[in-house]
């Protein structure tokens, strides 16, 4: 990833440094077309992501978001590593054990669709080329569930005796 323009507030997606289960590393692009892409960042992560750049990218915004402690090596940082540090932000942030750095991609996939993001938004997000790509990372939540609960109710109370009955 790089941050293409602070003042537009986007970020390119555009390669990725994968280790296979055998330990060797390989730079690619992304897994299709639909992978190479640009977004603009909400404000709370686009000031997270500005302190971020400034400490560790001194003034690099065309490197690696996430850079190995050898800044000559010109790589992203080693797995391990990136463990080892999600770790302790997941501890310091008291999010569950179980949470994974993809749940994040997951989470933030779900809540474009609970802001009303259509199908091919979260399909242009996600970098997925089709649906059932798309829909591997939606999730269903109980919390949800009850706003939609209450949203049906509210629905209900509004339209009362009136309410449309949708067929065929």
């Amino acid at each position: 990833m790089k941050v293409d323009d602070f003042d537009r507030g986007t970020i390119t997606i555009e390669r990725s440094y994968t280790t296979d289960a055998d330990g060797k590393s390989h730079l690619k692009g992304p897994k299709s077309e639909a992978g190479n892409r640009t977004h603009v960042l909400p404000p709370f992560v686009l000031s997270e992501l500005r302190m971020h750049v400034d400490e560790y990218l001194i003034g690099d915004h065309s490197g690696w978001l996430f850079p190995s402690e050898r800044r000559e090596s010109n790589l992203p940082v080693k797995i391990q590593r990136l463990s080892t540090v999600w770790l302790q932000a997941r501890r310091a942030a008291g999010l569950d054990k179980e949470v994974t750095l993809r749940d994040l991609r997951g989470s933030g996939l779900t809540w474009v669709g609970w802001i009303g993001g259509t199908e091919r938004e979260r399909i242009r997000r996600g970098g997925h080329k089709s649906l059932p790509a798309a829909m591997c990372y939606q999730h269903a939540d109980d919390e949800r569930d009850a706003e939609i609960a209450e949203a049906l109710d509210q629905q209900w109370r509004k339209a009362g005796p009136n309410l449309k009955v949708v067929t065929g």
